[in-house]
Parts: structure tokens; sequence; C-alpha cells
């Protein structure tokens, strides 16, 4: 993810490349739909991989292929995009649409409480063991260092999406603090 840019998301038999190159063809002007049929055109292995990207603009688009490890798929709306595979079954994607869109308050808990849905609806057909949140700003930074909101991650836990949720709350609490005093050394 890259603030003012976009992010990108891969997984299955993943291609790191997806990453940087989908990035670069982002911030070059393309948008997220023209950047993904770019890099899907040119691999070789398009069927086993399963990526989406969202620009900064909020364009989205996802691929599926078409050998990715069952159950898996993507739905792709307004600013957002859900993909899952080696799901207990197809209902689990688009219970994570129906989540993101029905939630309300700022994205990171609109992306938890998509997450949530997930696993409410059956989840990974391996169980639980990670979940991480990556958010940053939809407008270039303004120093090098900022544009990041949230970079939380989960990496073994019993219940990751409860330990997550737990960390974005601490987070917020961090922010206040560092809000409070930035206050305080203004003046304010």
């Amino acid at each position: 993810a890259e603030a003012g840019v976009g992010v990108v998301a891969t997984q299955s038999f993943l291609n790191l490349a997806y990453g940087p190159e989908g990035l670069e063809l982002m911030r070059s002007g393309r948008s997220a739909s023209e950047a993904l049929a770019e890099l899907v055109g040119r691999d070789p292995e398009q069927d086993l991989r399963q990526v989406a990207m969202v620009d900064a603009f909020g364009g989205s688009a996802a691929h599926t292929g078409e050998r990715c490890v069952a159950a898996a798929g993507h739905l792709v709306g307004d600013g957002y995009s859900v993909q899952a595979n080696i799901m207990v079954d197809d209902g689990v994607w688009p219970a994570m649409a129906h989540a993101y869109k029905m939630a309300s308050g700022d994205l990171a808990d609109r992306l938890v409480t998509a997450l949530e849905a997930a696993q409410a609806a059956g989840g990974d057909l391996r169980g639980q063991q990670s979940a991480a949140l990556l958010i940053v700003a939809g407008e270039p930074p303004q120093r090098p260092g900022e544009g990041k909101r949230f970079d939380l991650r989960v990496e073994d836990h019993p219940t990751p999406l409860a330990e997550l949720r737990r960390l974005l709350q601490l987070a917020r609490a961090y922010r206040y603090v560092e809000e409070g005093d930035a206050a305080v050394g203004q003046g304010r």
C-alpha cells in the first residue's frame, strides 16, 4: 500500500512482484483496473493467482484464477474489494462484502467487521491463525514517513480477529495521546 496511490493484495499462489509493480502502474496514472489487467495479462500463471487492487480514487479490481484452491472468489465495489481462497464455502466473500457495505465507523472498523463476517460465515478451511490491517491515506503524504494510518499484524493467535480489534483500539489510544502531546506543545 502507498499513500496517495493505492493498495495491492495478492494471495493464493502469490507473485510478490504484483505488489510493487501494481503500485508503480497506479503511481504512473493507471487505474486499479488497468494496472491489474496489465499484470494478469503478462502472467503465464494467472490461473493460479488471486490479486486485488484499489486505487487512490476508489477504483477497484480483482482477479481470482480458475485454478485457485476452492472455495475461492472475490467481489468488488465502489472503493473496496473482498477476496478469499481456501474457504469453507463460497458464501464467505459475499458475507464480507455485505458486512463492509453495512458497517458503520471509519475504514478500519469496516475492514475488521468484514473480516469478522468472513469468520462468522465459516472462514478459512484451515481454521484461524493470523490477521492484519494496513491502511494508508488517500492523499500523498506531506512529509516522508507519513501517510500510514494503521499497520497492525497478529501473526499467531487462537483468536486473531479479537486480538486485531484490541490492537486497533490500542493504536487509536496512542494516536490520541500523540494528538494531546502535540496540542500541549502548541499551547492548546
